[in-house]
């Protein structure tokens, strides 16, 4: 199993995040911020995707997703939505083919304050729509599991996606996320996703004097509350996912993101 990383969560320069992460063995990478930015919405996308383009050829490295923040918005606000549903997604789409990367990772739509339960159907049909217009260009639309979304807890998310049944749309699986939301990640939260898993984000948390988790105590993978030989040995035994990919959500990023690196290296080494 190889792995990959969010660029930015070593630096938004993506030339120097790959220069650093080839140096610790990683030729993958999301996509998602840079100087200028979140993808694909920057002032000069010409001039970005040619340097993209370069730094890929002269590294040998592959970008293996995109996360441009699709439906990281509300119903209440119905502008916005239109919004992503068209225009950001097709932008979205435009630059996965750009870039011969075919995975671009949504969201379920934010909740917001009181809202009425049968507004899950409304985020069904958008949902749908994009994973609709995903499917039409070849490309897997991955849906991430947030709190705060209506895609948060690992049977929510799985339901919505069963019930959407477009083999164009999967799950961007985020334990990390899985945990916030009360969810045991793994072994729960796991087999209810693992049909639909398309891309695994790989951070931990610890709990605090509570016990407890928040987006405060993010860890060094390994160190946290999070089975994650558990959840990389099934992994691995289901043989969904050739790679897996680091998000190391804390400061200082690439000192963090190393030791991440290192310890699932060794975290797989001692599954195998």
């Amino acid at each position: 199993m190889h792995l990959a990383i969010v660029s930015d969560e070593i630096t938004r320069d993506f030339a120097a995040a790959v220069e650093i992460a080839t140096n610790w063995g990683i030729e993958r990478f999301e996509l998602r911020f840079l100087p200028e930015g979140r993808i694909p919405r920057l002032p000069d996308l010409a001039r970005t995707k040619r340097i993209i383009r370069e730094v890929v050829k002269d590294y040998g490295v592959r970008i293996v997703g995109l996360s441009p923040g699709l439906f990281k918005v509300s119903l209440n606000d119905p502008q916005a939505i239109a919004d992503h549903s068209g225009k950001l997604l097709d932008e979205s789409c435009a630059l996965a083919e750009d870039l011969n990367c075919l995975k671009i990772i949504a969201f379920g739509v934010k909740r917001f304050d009181q809202e009425p339960a049968f507004h899950h159907q409304r985020v069904i049909e958008i949902l749908g729509a994009a994973a609709a217009k995903c499917q039409q260009r070849g490309i897997t639309l991955l849906l991430e599991n947030e709190p705060g979304w209506w895609c948060d807890t690992a049977g929510n998310t799985a339901s919505i996606v069963k019930t959407i049944n477009n083999p164009a749309l999967k799950i961007n699986w985020d334990p990390g996320n899985s945990i916030i939301a009360g969810d045991v990640p793994y072994p729960d939260g796991y087999l209810k996703i693992k049909d639909f898993i398309g891309n695994l984000h790989i951070k931990d948390y610890q709990k605090d004097k509570s016990g407890r988790t928040s987006f405060r105590n993010c860890c060094i993978v390994g160190e946290g509350s999070i089975d994650w030989r558990g959840q990389l040995k099934a992994i691995l035994k289901d043989r969904l996912l050739d790679y897996v990919t680091i998000e190391t959500h804390f400061e200082p990023y690439v000192q963090n993101s190393k030791k991440s690196a290192l310890a699932l290296k060794k975290i797989l080494s001692e599954i195998r």
